[in-house]
């Protein structure tokens, strides 16, 4: 990920998914901007939210899921991740005691 201007879509992660999607925001922003917003909307809602990108070579791309606890996975089910202070991930085991990574 890099701090480019990506077109991005967050939905809530009902289950079962593929009937109860339900788009929770829209727009444009770079990664920091749009992994934050996740976090907000996940804490907010008290629910899992699913993160997609698109680009004009791949369409509408899952990017991965945020947890209301903070927790972050890829779009492979890899982590957990949480956001450092500049609001990229890092992996959950490399933080240290105090939140800095």
């Amino acid at each position: 990920m890099s701090s480019e201007i990506i077109k991005y879509s967050i939905e809530s992660f009902l289950y079962p998914a593929h009937v109860t999607r339900v788009q929770l925001e829209e727009g444009k922003a770079d990664w920091p901007h749009v992994l934050r917003r996740m976090l907000q909307l996940a804490t907010e809602r008290k629910e899992q939210v699913m993160l997609y990108s698109f680009s004009s070579r791949h369409g509408w791309t899952y990017e991965g899921k945020c947890l209301p606890n903070g927790d972050f996975y890829d779009f492979e089910g890899d982590g957990p991740f949480v956001l450092d202070k500049d609001g990229w991930t890092v992996r959950k085991s490399e933080v240290k005691e105090g939140g800095a990574a």
